[in-house]
Parts: C-alpha cells; sequence; structure tokens
C-alpha cells in the first residue's frame, strides 16, 4: 500500500518501477499468505494480478500489464500442475478443487482481456493469447484421464475434432488464415488419436469402421478449410 500510494504521487518514469515494485511485493505477499492450500494459492496470485491491473485505471502505468501477464502466466502453470498431478481416472473432469482453481484462472485471464480493451494491440493479444492456451490445455488436461482409459480416449477425440471444427469456423468468419490452420493441425491431432484408439481395437471390422470415420473427417475438415471465403466469391466472379 506504501508502495502504491508513492507510485500514483510520482512522475511517469518513477511511477513505472513503483508500479513493478508494487506488483512484486503484492505477489509475494499472496504467495505467503496462502502457500498452505495450493488451490487457494493459484486463484489468489491469478486474481491479485487481476487487482493490480484494474488499479491500474487509477494509478496510470504500463507496468501493470506486464507484470500481471507474468503472475498469470504462473498461475496458469501451476494451476495446469495441480490438474495434471491428481490421481488418475478418480474423479469425473470438471469437477474438483483443482478444476475450480483452474476455473478461477480462466475467468482471471478473461478479466484481464476486458481490462486490455482500452490498451495497445499487444495487450490485448498477450492476453488472449494467454485466455486461449490456458483454456485448451486445461480441457485437455481434463480430459486425458478422465473415467477410464476408453472413456478419456473417446473424450480427447471429441474434444480435439470440436475444436477443429470451431478453429476453422472462427478462421472463416475473421479471415484468418493462422486460425485456420490452427484448425487444420488440431483436426490432424484428433485423427491420429482416433487411429490410435482404433488401432487397439479388438474386432477387425471395428477397426475399419473407425478408420472410414476417421478418414470421413479429414476430408471433410480438409474441404471446408479449402473453400473459399462466401463474400470473397462474387468479387472474384466479376474479376
Amino acid at each position: 500500500m506504501i508502495l502504491l500510494a508513492s507510485a500514483k504521487r510520482r512522475s511517469e518514469g518513477v511511477r513505472d518501477a513503483l508500479a513493478a515494485s508494487t506488483w512484486a511485493a503484492a505477489m509475494v505477499a499472496t504467495w505467503l499468505t496462502t502457500r498452505t492450500v495450493p488451490t487457494l494459492a493459484v486463484t489468489s496470485l491469478a486474481w491479485a494480478s487481476v487487482i493490480l491491473v484494474w488499479l491500474g485505471l487509477w494509478i496510470p502505468s504500463p507496468s501493470w500489464s506486464w507484470t500481471s501477464r507474468i503472475s498469470l502466466a504462473i498461475a496458469s502453470l501451476w494451476g495446469l500442475s495441480l490438474v495434471s498431478s491428481r490421481p488418475p481416472y478418480a474423479a469425473l473432469p470438471f469437477t474438483t478443487l483443482e478444476s475450480a482453481a483452474s476455473f478461477a484462472v480462466a475467468l482471471a485471464w478473461a478479466a484481464a482481456l476486458h481490462a486490455a480493451r482500452t490498451d495497445g494491440e499487444i495487450s490485448r493479444m498477450s492476453a488472449c493469447i494467454g485466455l486461449g492456451a490456458f483454456a485448451f490445455l486445461w480441457g485437455h488436461l481434463e480430459l486425458e484421464q478422465a473415467i477410464s482409459p476408453s472413456a478419456s480416449s473417446l473424450l480427447l477425440i471429441g474434444y480435439y475434432a470440436v475444436s477443429s471444427v470451431g478453429f476453422v469456423g472462427l478462421g472463416r468468419a475473421r479471415r484468418s488464415p493462422h486460425l485456420r490452420r490452427l484448425g487444420l493441425a488440431l483436426g490432424l491431432i484428433a485423427a491420429f488419436l482416433a487411429l490410435r484408439g482404433a488401432w487397439q481395437l479388438p474386432d477387425a471390422g471395428t477397426r475399419i469402421a473407425a478408420y472410414l470415420v476417421v478418414s470421413v473427417f479429414l476430408l471433410g475438415i480438409a474441404w471446408w478449410y479449402r473453400q473459399p471465403d462466401e463474400e470473397a466469391l462474387p468479387a472474384q466472379t466479376l474479376h
């Protein structure tokens, strides 16, 4: 609080240094207070970062943005490690305390993204990438060891397939080739997981049917990926 009050009264250069010092002190104090309960510590670090971003609206400084991204990234990695360290196939996905902590981190990333709407493009992009990457990895870890090996395999295949369709559709809607390529890559991962699961099936007919389904899915994604945007068709025709 003393550092924060000092930052309010200083010039821009000194204010940036005091803002970074305030962030460091707040993160250390938060960790020391909650370190005995890992799920609480993860949640507290994430939301302490967001609170500092909100304080930045009162005391303008670019330090609030980049320091909050660092602590949010640390909280994200810690939260993902808690999810991955759970006993395998011991609980339903998204139903444990570790899941609740990860959900709190995702909300913190969303709050940081909302707060960055008036910042520069780099700040908004970093928050958007952080939210997307964390949410996707969290979903993967939740389903990777969910319920049983067979159920987990099916859930992961569906997760990557749906994500593939979603990213390709989002890329087409936003005219973004990067999102479309990401969707195609996720579709290939989903196909690989499906082929690996089908290889372990005991019946040959069932394996062949699974291979056919995977082939149809890949052909559909590839066809949709290569289709031109609807709004671009009239222009191409006139040309």
